[in-house]
């Protein structure tokens, strides 16, 4: 039941015209561009942070297999730990100096010119 009878008409025969589907569509566009890039900066956050996690997990190994055979390893296998690169799909990680007093590990980003080293004390820098 309608009281003005000229406003029913008008509603009722009124659609969404194309102008304002394009205004949904562009706001739906803009919220899902800004949602995707904050899950992405996070995730690249949280791959920061395992990188570094197994850095300290290979300087511990190394260590442990320095205080046994006195001398540090290239050698992923003879670590007391699981290698880095099975697990960690973002970076990719190298012994790259193993001497009887020197250690270097690298975890570089894949398909990046950056990445986290620790050396023989611990330190870990940014490269």
């Amino acid at each position: 039941m309608c009281i003005l009878q000229p406003a029913c008409k008008k509603n009722k025969d009124r659609g969404v015209t194309l102008t304002e589907i394009l205004v949904v569509l562009v706001i739906t566009v803009i919220l899902i561009t800004l949602a995707g890039a904050s899950f992405s900066w996070r995730m690249e956050r949280e791959a920061e942070k395992n990188a570094k996690i197994y850095l300290n997990l290979s300087w511990q190994a190394e260590q442990n297999y320095f205080a046994w055979k006195n001398g540090y390893t290239l050698d992923w296998k003879s670590l007391d730990a699981e290698n880095p690169n099975r697990i960690d799909t973002f970076y990719v990680y190298t012994i790259d100096k193993a001497t009887s007093d020197e250690l270097f590990i690298n975890a570089t980003r894949r398909n990046k010119n950056r990445g986290f080293a620790i050396n023989e004390s611990g330190n870990i820098t940014n490269f």
